[in-house]
């Protein structure tokens, strides 16, 4: 007859907590929740496509959003320099498409959630 075995816990810490998320899955389950909720204005798009404020507000090199061109293939729309700097999912604000930086660094960290707090 097997024996019977307990449960293994993990000592991982649990990823639920938003200190515990890695930047870029924190990134993308913050910009669901305010495309979700509808807290991103056509003045913050605006802004998030801007390179400039990109840098400033996030310090991230290329531009938050990036607005999808209809007339382009998406893989290319999703490239710098030959390096893919946005994620793949569509997201759909405000009725127009676009693509999300995928180029974030844990630097960025405190600036991003000193943002997502500035929104609510």
């Amino acid at each position: 007859k097997p024996q019977r075995t307990s449960s293994i816990i993990s000592t991982e810490p649990v990823k639920n907590d938003i200190n515990h998320l890695k930047i870029g899955a924190l990134v993308r389950n913050e910009f669901d929740r305010l495309i979700r909720n509808n807290l991103l204005s056509d003045e913050m798009i605006k802004h998030l496509l801007d390179e400039k404020y990109s840098k400033l507000t996030f310090n991230v090199n290329y531009p938050i959003l990036r607005k999808i061109n209809a007339d382009q293939s998406t893989f290319d729309q999703r490239m710098i320099n030959g390096y893919s700097r946005y994620w793949s999912t569509i997201y759909k604000i405000n009725g127009k498409r676009y693509f999300i930086c995928n180029d974030w660094y844990e630097k960025s960290r405190t600036k991003f959630l000193n943002w997502v707090d500035r929104l609510k």
